[in-house]
């Protein structure tokens, strides 16, 4: 195990702090001295170019609609149930709602107009707000980054580590599919999406380190976990 390693097990959110606050104040220099849009449209127009009916109507906009808050918190109940935690529900609540008014914030601060305003031939449907951060990455990204930080931390029963894992890719995939939609409908440039993205990183730092605690405890040692499990076998 090299040093690198052995640093990043030791202090993964501070590496993960230090990460996307790299990543987000490039964005954000980027968006102010014009240069991110060299990055920007290729990407946008790459993606663009991809559209389809069929993936537009059955995917895409399903999963950029405005019923996208009654699926969080459907999965924040469902949660609830299979973890069997008190406060649970509120600790994922009160999560989304702080993430939801962060992104409002940081809407109005950076004002960006929409690609499909920029260019409207890549029009597709209609937005409300300004477009950076993007508030969809940065919901998903903060809702479902704590589902899988739950899943991950707090599952004392080792012997179900590769369906945790299967889980968590499942989440991550469909977070994945979150991000690009944002850029594929034109509602979103690819360094909004980052952008956002990576504030909702620097929001679970915090959120998991001091929040989480105060609701359901503070996980269990990986070496805890085994002793338990071995001990339930």
């Amino acid at each position: 195990m090299n040093a690198f390693t052995q640093s990043f097990k030791k202090y993964p959110r501070a590496w993960w702090f230090g990460i996307a606050a790299l990543v987000l104040t490039t964005c954000i220099v980027g968006l102010f001295q014009d240069w991110i849009y060299v990055i920007d449209w290729p990407i946008t127009y790459a993606i663009v170019s991809l559209r389809s009916t069929w993936i537009t109507e059955n995917i895409m906009v399903p999963i950029s609609s405005t019923y996208w808050d009654v699926v969080l918190l459907f999965s924040a109940f469902i949660m609830c149930a299979l973890m069997r935690k008190k406060h649970l529900i509120w600790l994922l609540l009160v999560n989304l709602i702080c993430i939801k008014e962060l992104s409002h914030v940081a809407k109005l601060i950076f004002n960006r107009a929409r690609p499909y305003v920029q260019d409207p031939n890549i029009f597709l449907m209609q937005q409300y707000e300004t477009s950076f951060p993007s508030g969809h990455s940065m919901v998903a990204v903060a809702f479902f980054g704590l589902v899988i930080y739950l899943i991950w931390a707090y599952n004392k029963d080792m012997s179900y580590q590769k369906q945790t894992k299967g889980w968590c890719i499942l989440i991550g995939a469909l977070t994945v599919l979150v991000l690009i939609s944002r850029i594929y409908l034109a509602a979103h440039f690819a360094s909004d999406v980052i952008a956002g993205s990576c504030f909702s990183i620097i929001w679970l730092c915090f959120y998991t380190k001091w929040i989480v605690p105060l609701f359901i405890g503070k996980p269990d040692s990986p070496k805890k976990r085994r002793a338990t499990s071995k001990k339930a076998a």
